[in-house]
């Protein structure tokens, strides 16, 4: 094997930072082709780009032409730093600008473009990328000379061509298979949704409809604690994140914890089978049965963001989730969401009480609510075997990727 092993900066003729220019004006306006117009796996989602008002000078020098690489130097997550899309036709036809928060590289003669971007993607140039990055304001930051020292094994150009063409086809394969398991995942999921709607049409059928007031006897809104900036080691108290209140289960995550020693009012401590709503903050129409009252060694309470709906005696709190879940409910929800002053989307207690729920007896409640829960986990079931499967297909990917790049077997042509 005949590879030269260096830095990367040796393949490179050019190495620079994007452009952002001022506020577009409608006349002059450029495309700016961002991170966010790039995917994990390296394919470009240009949907809406950017539009901004470049010089003549940055135009020039800032426009990307086909076989350039564009490289994320700045995320906030360690998936999205140093992912890399390569200029095709199409995108070079567009005559867009790169922004300040990517990198543009342009290969020399001797390397090939294609080679480059798949060793970008290696795990061992990955790695490496994420080590070095530094990191200011919770981002994960690269920069030119970061991905220029990146190690390079090497091969000569005829071996680059060999192994990006054998990548070609057979990441191709793999990403056809995993668009095809997704495409599953998207039909079952939307069966669940049918499903649900099902079930909560037919039962508004048969027993009619109830206003949600008649089945509570108080809906409590959680408080808002002091929390330590740094988790206190050993503490004991946990406030329940928005996120862990979600329709499809409950996941319960403290998302701040209390300084140890400090115990909060015992009122607003989560106890099995508490009916939680979200109010606010991304989402404010999830809900869920809390199942657990721990996380790890954390008890939980719930935050200003959570409402706790405290049920009529025998009123079954897992029913009343699936009714409000459903379809209908979500609509009527979505329709009543109002935004205070802080510009923040929030459900208001007076629209959670007029929602009509299906007037199911108190005796079968439990009964209705295992039947349709056992026909969803078993699509879950399904859903969450080819979720799987497509971690190990990525993983596969990016394994043969950094197989191939570095040398660890030979690609058939490429010897």
């Amino acid at each position: 094997m005949s590879w030269m092993k260096g830095q990367l900066k040796h393949w490179l003729l050019r190495n620079d930072s994007g452009v952002w220019g001022s506020e577009p004006d409608g006349v002059n306006d450029v495309e700016i082709l961002r991170s966010t117009d790039i995917g994990l796996d390296g394919s470009w989602t240009i949907n809406e780009p950017a539009k901004r008002v470049l010089s003549r000078r940055d135009i020039l020098t800032k426009t990307l032409h086909e076989n350039d690489l564009v490289v994320v130097t700045s995320s906030g997550s360690d998936l999205h730093l140093g992912k890399t899309a390569i200029v095709n036709s199409d995108v070079a036809a567009r005559n867009a600008c790169f922004a300040n928060f990517v990198q543009r590289l342009t290969v020399t003669p001797n390397a090939d473009a294609r080679y480059v971007r798949y060793l970008l993607m290696s795990k061992e140039a990955t790695e490496e990328m994420a080590t070095l990055g530094n990191t200011t304001t919770g981002l994960r930051n690269l920069n030119g000379g970061i991905i220029a020292s990146v190690s390079c094994p090497g091969p000569p150009l005829e071996e680059q061509r060999a192994i990006a063409d054998y990548l070609d086809v057979e990441t191709a394969r793999i990403d056809a298979l995993t668009a095809k398991k997704q495409q599953l995942i998207h039909l079952l999921e939307e069966r669940i949704t049918v499903v649900s709607k099902e079930w909560d049409d037919d039962l508004r059928h048969q027993h009619g409809t109830v206003v949600l007031r008649r089945w509570v006897a108080a809906i409590e809104q959680g408080w808002s604690p002091v929390c330590d900036a740094t988790p206190a080691e050993g503490g004991e108290w946990g406030v329940l994140k928005t996120s862990s209140v979600s329709s499809k289960s409950f996941n319960p995550k403290a998302n701040k914890r209390l300084p140890a020693g400090v115990t909060p009012d015992m009122r607003w401590r989560i106890q099995s089978e508490d009916l939680l709503i979200s109010r606010g903050s991304g989402s404010p129409d999830r809900v869920a049965v809390a199942s657990v009252v721990r996380t790890g060694s954390y008890n939980l309470t719930i935050s200003d963001l959570i409402y706790r709906v405290r049920l009529l005696p025998d009123i079954s709190p897992w029913f009343v989730a699936k009714a409000l879940s459903a379809p209908d409910c979500r609509r009527q929800i979505e329709s009543s969401i109002r935004t205070d002053s802080g510009s923040t989307l929030k459900v208001r207690v007076d629209d959670l009480l007029s929602l009509r729920v299906p007037n199911v007896p108190l005796l079968i409640q439990s009964e209705v609510t295992d039947a349709v829960q056992e026909l969803i986990d078993q699509t879950r079931g399904v859903v969450d075997v080819h979720q799987r499967q497509i971690e190990l297909l990525k993983e596969k990917r990016r394994a043969l990727i950094t197989a191939a790049v570095t040398g660890e077997f030979t690609v058939p042509g490429a010897a």
